[in-house]
């Protein structure tokens, strides 16, 4: 018999236990056999009879079937349930731990084991010297550390390229660039997963490194390609191109020879997957292209070579009075059309000359210190009279203009030159003519200066861009030969239309204006200048009282003058000869109304008897009251005086050619 155990006695009674609980159930329920049960349900309908069917063939024996194994027998419920338990308790273990590595993760630090590995080209398995580890860094900090660690890697970096048998050291450090936000990121991501999948990502950093790959690349090929250029290689071409010079008064033309040259745009992309590779040690063979013999640019040739002659001429300061000599040039040109055909025809690397022709300018340097204005082109003076503030003016004027110097095609500009006719700018107040009548204003007498001028350049047989007449017949200068002048308003402007330049001297003295051209004299041409008066214009008289003034007296404030109108013309001639007569300038004078003032004052009656001394005192009365009368009347020109005073002065007017 079986060895009982301690508790079988339990399971006895416990089997006891249960076996009295279902006779109890049972004594409650009328017992029921399972033919009753069965005949309790419905009845099913009878079925049809069988056919008898036909006798089948008998079939081969079937072979016997091995004996089935006996199966373990089947373990009680109580053995189930230890092991549903057990698991239920091992997964609630599991998932404590589980749970407990996702809470270790910390969202904002990267994972143990994690680092990066710099690639290497030809490099086998991880060497120490390649990784930058990235343990429980925070973001910021793996960022930081990856940029610093980058710069101390690559910044310094080269790469050797061969051209030609030559190596080149071109940086690249400058030219390199990593996207380190993209790497921290990339560390960061396992930890930052969904709760219930960091625990994962915390195994897996506990069982194996995390190798994040960091390759750089070029980033800024602008940097690369000045590197390029500053290495040398880019100027490595043994294409040698045609050259010329001047040998011996001939252009020398050395025809060049096709070659090789450096591929920039190749070679740059050699060098780009090459970083890209980690490969900065092996040398970069460059791509090359064929080179050629370029075809010569005729036009730049010749605004190389060639020059037209020019002048020496003058180089003046600001005030146009100092000046220095700019020498001249020679000409020099060469028939190209020659020179090209010799040089179409030319095998590679030979030579072709072609001669030069030289032409030298009118004006060499030599002859520019020599003839510099040595030759008095032309001059006029005029009297100059009036107060001492208008003879002030005369002179201040000359000096303004005195030495000027206009080189070939320079203009002057009277108003220019004087400025505005200010107190301030060293003018004085002097008669004038205002609507007619004598003024006083600042500057008055300045014109005599712009007239004498205007006759001195028509004598140098300058050209003259602008000049007015005056209202009125000017007394010191003839009809047709003044100029004047006023700020804001008419101008007196010339040119110097001379091949040399010319200067201006201007001067008062002693009671004379004189206005001299200087230049160089390069031919024989003399002016003369014929005034003719296409009209006189009679003046008209004004009568005015005076009440201060007895009856029967007059005076004349104002004299009267004719107006004209006159045209005058340029005469040339060449070495006497007369070669030429053009009209110059029209002028018209307006008539200058004459002003009489008569005396309205009534004299008193004389006495009948007067004392002997009274006598006298009344007859000296009459002789002075007589004699300002007579004062009076010579107080103002006569048409005839200023006719003899324009006459005296164009006597007197130096007019030389």
């Amino acid at each position: 018999m079986p060895k009982q155990t301690a508790n079988q006695p339990k399971r006895a009674a416990k089997r006891g236990e249960l076996t009295g609980k279902k006779e109890k159930k049972e004594a409650k329920k009328p017992p029921v056999s399972r033919k009753e049960t069965k005949a309790a349900k419905a009845p099913k309908p009878p079925k049809p009879p069988k056919v008898p069917k036909a006798p089948k063939e008998a079939k081969p024996p079937k072979e016997a079937k091995p004996p089935k194994e006996a199966k373990p027998p089947k373990e009680g419920k109580s053995g189930k349930g230890k092991k549903i338990l057990a698991a239920v308790l091992l997964a609630l273990v599991l998932g404590t731990a589980y749970a407990a590595l996702c809470m270790s993760v910390n969202p904002d630090q990267i994972l143990p084991r994690t680092r990066l590995v710099y690639r290497q080209a030809g490099a086998e398995g991880v060497d120490e010297s390649r990784t930058l580890a990235l343990d429980n860094l925070s973001r910021e900090a793996a960022l930081k550390s990856l940029e610093e660690d980058y710069h101390r890697r690559y910044d310094g970096r080269s790469i050797t390229v061969r051209a030609n048998d030559t190596n080149f050291i071109v940086p690249v450090g400058g030219a390199l660039s990593v996207d380190a936000q993209a790497l921290a990121d990339q560390a960061m991501a396992p930890s930052q997963v969904p709760m219930a999948q960091r625990g994962l990502s915390r195994l897996r950093s506990l069982l194996m490194d995390r190798d994040i790959e960091v390759a750089p690349a070029v980033g800024n090929e602008s940097a690369l390609r000045a590197s390029l250029q500053s290495s040398g290689v880019l100027s490595l071409d043994t294409t040698v191109q045609t050259t010329y010079e001047i040998q011996d008064k001939k252009l020398v033309f050395h025809k060049g020879r096709s070659g090789q040259s450096v591929d920039q745009d190749a070679l740059t992309q050699q060098i780009t997957d090459a970083v890209l590779a980690g490969d900065f040690d092996t040398p970069v063979e460059s791509a090359m292209r064929e080179g050629k013999v370029d075809e010569m640019d005729w036009a730049a040739v010749q605004k190389d070579i060639c020059v037209e002659p020019k002048n020496a001429e003058l180089k003046l300061k600001r005030n146009r009075r100092k000046y220095e000599i700019v020498d001249a040039v020679t000409g020099v040109s060469f028939d190209a059309d020659a020179a090209q055909k010799l040089l179409a025809r030319a095998a590679e690397g030979t030579d072709i000359s072609v001669d030069l022709k030289y032409s030298a300018p009118e004006i060499t340097t030599k002859r520019m210190k020599n003839k510099l204005f040595k030759h008095k082109l032309g001059t006029f003076t005029t009297w100059v009279s009036g107060t001492s503030d208008r003879i002030s003016n005369v002179r201040l004027a000359a000096e303004k203009c005195d030495g000027i110097i206009l080189c070939k095609g320079d203009t002057f500009s009277y108003n220019d030159t004087l400025g505005q006719r200010t107190q301030a700018n060293g003018f004085r107040e002097a008669g004038a003519y205002l609507n007619g009548e004598t003024v006083q204003e600042v500057g008055g007498g300045i014109c005599q200066i712009s007239s004498t001028m205007y006759a001195a350049c028509l004598n140098a047989n300058l050209k003259i861009l602008e000049r007015h007449n005056h209202t009125f017949a000017s007394s010191y200068i003839g009809l047709g030969l003044d100029a004047t002048v006023s700020w804001g308003g008419p101008d007196f402007r010339i040119e110097n239309d001379k091949e040399y330049p010319i200067k201006i001297e201007a001067s008062y003295w002693d009671g004379r204006a004189t206005v001299t051209i200087w230049g160089t004299r390069t031919d024989k041409i003399s002016v003369e200048m014929v005034s003719e008066t296409k009209e006189t214009i009679p003046f008209s008289t004004i009568t005015r009282e005076d009440p201060d003034m007895y009856e029967g007296k007059t005076r004349i404030s104002q004299k009267g003058s004719d107006g004209y109108r006159v045209q005058t013309y340029r005469v040339l001639y060449d070495d006497g000869k007369k070669i030429s007569r053009e009209k110059e300038a029209y002028s018209v004078y307006t008539p200058h109304t004459e002003i009489v003032y008569e005396g309205t004052k009534v004299r008193e009656p004389k006495p009948e008897k007067k004392e002997p001394e009274d006598e006298s005192k009344q007859d000296k009365t009459e002789q002075d009251e007589t004699q300002d009368g007579q004062d009076g009347q010579n107080g103002g020109e006569t048409a005839d005086d200023a006719a003899a005073q324009t006459e005296a002065a164009q006597a007197d007017a130096a007019q030389t050619n």
